[in-house]
């Protein structure tokens, strides 16, 4: 999956370099593959954790409370209690911290 989707940018900026290509996703606002998969994760859970009378709602918060809790460490954030915009905020601020560290 992740070579299908750095793809694009290895055509359009004709790179294979890592470092290069991910320096072009952030620049041009695109998050890499699995920053936007755990991002994507992140909103659902947010959402369906909320959802109290619903199975979905149920089931996420007793079996899905492991992946809510390693995704909360990971990025550095409460899932229950932060809007999408602070969850986008923790994503992209991991990934610059990445960026910092090539």
């Amino acid at each position: 999956m992740l070579h299908v989707y750095n793809a694009v940018f290895v055509k359009i900026f004709k790179t294979f370099e890592r470092n290069i290509i991910l320096n072009c996703q952030y620049y041009t606002g695109t998050l890499p593959a699995r920053y936007a998969y755990d991002l994507g994760r992140l909103r659902f859970l947010a959402a369906i954790y909320h959802a109290e009378d619903t199975p979905a709602g149920f089931l996420c918060r007793y079996e899905g409370e492991e992946e809510r809790v390693q995704l909360g460490l990971t990025y550095n954030v409460e899932i229950t209690t932060a809007t999408p915009l602070i969850l986008k905020k923790k994503v992209w601020t991991l990934f610059e911290s990445e960026l910092t560290q090539i």
